[in-house]
């Protein structure tokens, strides 16, 4: 595709579009959905995007004078912000109705931050330049070296960039005040380094458009950026160290500035829920961390008219996190972070695991005693132990079906067995000290089945312990590694 094609492709018109939508957001973008799933440590970002497309700009009728509207039915739209050089994974883009879209290539991006930084600059140079002293060749050289800033490799578009935005005389040579040069400087700025992912939609002016698009990336925090959700309080110690380890994460919302209403939703991994969520903001201060480099600390913001709001609260929890904003277009105050940290739910499979280990350890006990009343045997007292070792193994068949049907609650099957054996031999224990108390003195055979019977519990307790141990391994490791 050849540059001349790219440039009658991109008219003015559909450049001064794409152009307000880069500058005026929020004057058009009304909704965004940004949904998070996350899989080991990779992360899956879908979003929805619902815009008008602006108006064209006014073409004069070649016969009357008057005004008139372009009929273009193509429109661009960027749909996110990145670093020159990086790839989005798996990037799909599509229409409300499932239509794959195009998106632009990586010389064809540059091709329209040039037209873009062009556009600008036009826009902002005096009507009146021939009245000035410097000629048309100085004000064309000085707006294409600038339009060429997305071409440059970064280091020399920032020597570009300072030589005309440091220090500004040469701007105001050709006219150009303070006042309306703070656009051409903040887009300028932005192509030093950055580049805008953009479709191409089939949509005239002032048509209402839906756009969806996702992508994978691979999860990490920023080292510049530090958050007192990061350190987790004494009762998050304790749940870590028991297992039920929280699942805390952080993402960049940089889109919440983007449109006039924005959602940030997270689904909760499995049988947990979200219990803390949070918007951050960077503090004013910053501080040096261990490399040298300045970390910045972040903190709860608040701004004014409640303009973030949060579905699940900790009187009424629920298993998603929903975050909604709305209204920060016209707030200057930027990155913004999401804090969202989800825990298992109550008693979760730490619960389940004690409560069999507890029914196990206590039945066990029982036996053990038993075990000595029986050796030294006055008559009578095996029955009377029978009853106490048929209450641990009545409560562990009461609370069998009840982890089955609980919904909340999703035991390991190695636990449901274990917690079923626990309750069978505690029974057949009862059973065979009823029938020892027919016996004066009992028989060996019977005290090798209890015997037996005291191994089998052992080693149910000893199998459980090692679930936990293993679960409590396996959750902590998870933790560190969704925090590295």
């Amino acid at each position: 595709m050849t540059i001349n094609y790219l440039v009658d492709r991109y008219h003015e018109s559909l450049v001064h579009r794409y152009l307000e939508l880069v500058q005026h957001g929020p004057d058009y973008i009304h909704r965004i959905t940004d949904t998070v799933q996350i899989n080991g440590d990779t992360v899956n970002r879908s979003l929805s995007v619902d815009l008008t497309i602006p108006d064209d700009l006014p073409e004069p009728n070649a016969k009357t004078g008057e005004p008139r509207r372009s009929r273009s039915s193509l429109s661009l739209v960027p749909l996110m912000r990145g670093r020159r050089g990086r790839l989005f994974d798996n990037l799909n883009v599509t229409s409300a109705s499932g239509t794959s879209l195009s998106v632009l290539a990586q010389e064809e991006n540059k091709l329209l931050a040039s037209l873009m930084l062009e556009t600008q600059f036009r826009k902002i140079v005096p009507a009146n330049i021939g009245n000035l002293e410097p000629n048309f060749d100085t004000v064309w050289k000085i707006g294409q070296t600038i339009s060429n800033i997305p071409y440059m490799e970064p280091p020399i578009a920032k020597i570009i960039f300072d030589k005309y935005f440091g220090n500004t005389d040469q701007l105001k040579m050709i006219g150009i005040t303070d006042d309306n040069m703070t656009d051409l400087r903040k887009l300028a700025e932005f192509f030093v380094y950055s580049f805008l992912t953009t479709a191409e939609v089939t949509a005239g002016p002032l048509e209402k458009v839906l756009i969806k698009y996702s992508y994978d990336s691979k999860y990490r925090d920023d080292a510049q950026y530090r958050d007192d959700f990061e350190t987790p309080n004494l009762i998050s110690r304790m749940r870590m160290l028991l297992g039920q380890s929280p699942y805390s994460l952080r993402f960049r919302i940089p889109l919440a500035f983007n449109a006039q209403s924005y959602h940030f939703r997270m689904d909760a991994p499995p049988n947990c829920y979200c219990a803390v969520q949070r918007v951050l903001a960077r503090s004013g201060t910053a501080l040096t961390g261990p490399d040298g480099n300045p970390v910045h600390h972040l903190e709860e913001w608040e701004p004014p008219h409640k303009r973030v709001q949060y579905r699940s609260t900790t009187a009424h929890p629920t298993i998603y996190a929903h975050i909604y904003i709305h209204g920060l277009h016209k707030v200057d105050h930027e990155p913004l972070f999401a804090r969202v940290i989800f825990y298992e739910i109550p008693p979760g499979s730490i619960g389940t695991v004690t409560i069999i280990s507890s029914i196990t350890a206590f039945a066990l006990l029982v036996l053990t005693i038993v075990f000595h009343w029986l050796v030294a045997a006055p008559s009578g007292q095996p029955a009377i132990a029978g009853l106490v070792v048929a209450l641990p193994a009545t409560a562990a068949f009461w609370l069998q079906p009840t982890f089955e049907k609980r919904d909340l609650v999703t035991a390991p099957l190695s636990s449901r067995v274990g917690l079923l054996a626990s309750g069978g031999v505690a029974y057949a224990s009862a059973l065979l000290l009823v029938v020892a108390d027919a016996f004066s003195p009992v028989p060996k055979p019977l005290l090798w089945v209890l015997q037996g019977i005291m191994t089998v519990l052992a080693g149910l307790g000893i199998y459980i312990g090692v679930k936990l141990a293993l679960i409590c391994r396996h959750n902590i490791a998870t933790f560190r590694k969704i925090k590295n």
